[in-house]
């Protein structure tokens, strides 16, 4: 299936005249586009997630983007992060950006794939993911967290399954943290039980 991801761009009237930071927001909408190009004088995109909104592809469910069997680019989050590295390429594309200077960010799910993006994508100079960790396989020991909530409620899965095995794998962070290409400014509440403080630690350490 050809996936077709839509996208909402918003500049300032200035990146007519000089080129201005790209910024890519993996869980966005007009409105944050509009915010954030406003705010921080940057161009800036936001995407609807694959299955969602105006994007096609896997529909964006538990059941869908947790049930990754054997090969990982079956999986839904394999095509989040594509979605956001074409973001990427779209956005130096543009005139109005500085192709050097490229940033992204998303919440939760959006902010895992923002890790996940900026450490196989060289031209990502940074990361701002919110609510969101790695260390799947920890995370899973505390309460009220988001591998026992979702992965293993919601996504009808266990710790012991392949599915689960194949997700740590491949799209827990914490695996591939060592290549992260930019900087990485990761924003976690402290009574964020959903992604707990020792796993965002241990990602940090």
């Amino acid at each position: 299936e050809q996936i077709r991801i839509a996208g909402y761009l918003a500049m300032p009237e200035m990146a007519k005249e000089t080129p201005l930071p790209g910024w890519l927001n993996v869980t966005g909408d007009m409105n944050a586009a509009k915010t954030a190009a406003a705010q921080y004088q940057v161009v800036a995109l936001s995407i609807d997630r694959v299955g969602s909104g105006n994007s096609t592809g896997p529909r964006d469910h538990y059941l869908e983007w947790l049930a990754v069997e054997g090969e990982p680019r079956n999986g839904w989050m394999y095509h989040f992060v594509m979605a956001a590295i074409r973001g990427v390429t779209y956005l130096q594309t543009l005139p109005e950006v500085k192709p050097d200077a490229i940033g992204i960010t998303g919440t939760s799910r959006g902010g895992i794939c923002s890790l996940l993006a900026n450490a196989v994508d060289e031209r990502i100079k940074l990361a701002v993911p919110i609510a969101a960790t790695g260390d799947m396989v920890n995370t899973a020991e505390y309460a009220a967290n988001w591998i026992e909530s979702i992965f293993l409620k919601e996504g009808q899965k266990t710790k012991d399954s392949e599915a689960f095995r194949v997700f740590h794998q491949y799209y827990d962070p914490l695996n591939s943290v060592h290549t992260s290409h930019g900087a990485v400014f990761l924003i976690n509440g402290a009574q964020d039980e959903f992604f707990p403080i020792p796993s965002t630690r241990h990602v940090f350490n």
